[in-house]
């Protein structure tokens, strides 16, 4: 049976390096930061670095991180495997994510900025069967509730089809502003809409927050009203709901000998899965549990805490959004049938 998969590959920054001990042995702890970028709907770029942190008790990792300046910014190449654990304290259980570092590698700033990544691959058993859900775009939410509660301006991009449909009805005349947003791009506008014209032409005063789009039609002042339920009314048609699967992988890391008992046992990591790309969200229909998997995909990490205070902490996910990043095997692999092969395997290695 070919050996489950569980295998890290980070290149990005390494800093917040510490050597420790563990009883006689040295170990290394320290930080991966990688690069991260994605577009929002509304087009915009958001940058961030997210951290990772690394262990190790490989003697020539621990030896290659102490070259480095401890609190400077420095980049390497890691190779590993994830691992989650937890502990105690305080009466409160602490979750951790981190790498487990096998191979560490100096990297230089051009390298690293040209190859920042980093990458998860996978081989194991589903824990249970693949769970599909749904998730969809929140509709938002009706900004006039009645022509009682007409207030004198809005954002235009905040109006829902129904809001616009209410103002035609009720015939009330709209004017349109274009407002500098307050950020520091002065490219960045906000539109307004406005029911009350005293108000719209107090805007208009306000030079330095006005501007004037010549493509518009300002000249007349009024809002069309008709032209935007049309595209509004389209827009809203197009919300569609978005399936994603979501399920938990255990992989073997290793098989070892209770020295107590003389029993084997497994030492398993949990890994939660979520896929969002379309065909491989189809192709997952009917995973069940004890099937072999294989993937690779990149490694998300969030802070959480519980309301009651019983548990805070890293919880950290593989995200898959590409195609042809996960593999499922059609039958479930029964690894009874070869554990007693990989003791006798275990006993002669040592």
């Amino acid at each position: 049976m070919a050996k489950d998969k569980n295998e890290a590959h980070l290149v990005g920054y390494i800093t917040n390096i510490e050597v420790k001990k563990a009883g006689e042995k040295d170990f290394v702890k320290f930080s991966v930061g990688i690069n991260e970028s994605y577009i929002d709907k509304d087009k915009n770029e958001h940058k961030k670095t997210t951290w990772h942190n690394a262990s190790s008790f490989n003697t020539e990792v621990i030896s290659e991180l102490k070259t480095l300046d401890s609190k400077a910014q420095n980049f390497g190449i890691v190779r590993g495997n994830l691992e989650h654990s937890s502990y105690e304290k305080d009466g409160t259980t602490i979750y951790t994510t981190a790498i487990n570092v096998k191979d560490f590698e100096v990297a230089d700033k051009d390298f690293a900025s040209k190859n920042n990544s980093q990458t998860i691959e996978l081989k194991g058993i589903l824990t249970s069967d693949v769970e599909i859900k749904t998730t969809k775009k929140k509709e938002m939410e009706n900004q006039i509730k009645d022509i009682n509660s007409l207030e004198t301006r809005y954002k235009i991009k905040d109006l829902t089809h129904e809001d616009l449909k209410l103002l035609k009805e009720e015939n009330i005349t709209c004017y349109v502003a274009s407002l500098k947003n307050g950020k520091k791009d002065p490219n960045e506008l906000d539109q307004y809409l406005y029911t009350d014209y005293e108000d719209f032409n107090n805007s208009m005063l306000h030079v330095e927050n006005f501007i004037e789009d010549p493509n518009s039609h300002y000249k007349e002042e009024v809002f069309n009203i008709d032209k935007h339920i049309n595209l509004n009314s389209s827009k809203e048609k197009t919300i569609n709901s978005r399936e994603f699967a979501t399920f938990t992988i255990a992989t073997d890391e290793f098989h070892y000998k209770d020295k107590t008992t003389g029993e084997w046992n497994t030492k398993s990591q949990f890994h939660d899965i979520t896929v969002f790309d379309k065909a491989t969200v189809e192709s997952l229909k009917g995973g069940k549990k004890g099937q072999s998997i294989e993937l690779k995909g990149n490694i998300s990490v969030s802070e959480f805490e519980k309301e009651d205070g019983s548990a805070k902490g890293k919880q950290s996910q593989i995200v898959v959004r590409t195609k042809d990043s996960v593999k499922l095997l059609e039958k479930p692999i029964a690894k009874e049938k070869t554990l007693q092969k990989e003791q006798q395997e275990v006993e002669m290695d040592r």
